[in-house]
């Protein structure tokens, strides 16, 4: 039962991580400005971003941005254990709660660091997907770790 409510959560994980999630004033505060992105700021765009900007420069570009933008190539996370958690959770195996809490730490993890880092200021600017990837991430991460009552 806990691995199909997991399946659900990482549906709406995955959802999420193609919502708007910042506006577009704080594209310059997310260090995320690309050329050709949407105003609005999701997941996604961010992944794609730092990907086509990594196929268009040379090794130490490359490596320059990752050293500086390391918590940002680990959204691309998110996706790929939603999708494990997903197939995991409709397959009822009790494998799901590794995959639900890496898929579910992952955007926890960038919320504290951010916090820690840049303070509230980023917070400010959040919208609907942002908003929904943290609490789902929360639940990911929670829930295995709940008692179950058969």
């Amino acid at each position: 039962m806990m691995s199909r409510v997991l399946a659900v959560l990482a549906v709406v994980l995955l959802a999420a991580f193609f919502m708007p999630w910042l506006g577009p004033e704080a594209g310059q505060i997310a260090g995320t400005s690309c050329r050709g992105s949407p105003p609005e700021i999701s997941g996604f765009s961010v992944v794609r971003c730092l990907v086509t900007t990594a196929i268009g420069a040379d090794g130490d570009a490359v490596s320059r941005s990752f050293d500086d933008l390391w918590y940002l190539w680990l959204l691309a996370a998110i996706p790929l254990f939603g999708i494990l958690t997903l197939f995991a959770g409709l397959r009822g195996a009790g494998s799901t709660a590794p995959y639900a809490v890496i898929a579910g730490g992952v955007p926890v993890g960038e919320a504290i660091y951010l916090l820690v880092v840049d303070g509230t200021r980023l917070f400010a600017y959040f919208d609907i997907g942002a908003w929904l990837t943290l609490v789902t991430g929360v639940l990911l991460v929670i829930l295995p770790f709940v008692p179950r009552r058969y």
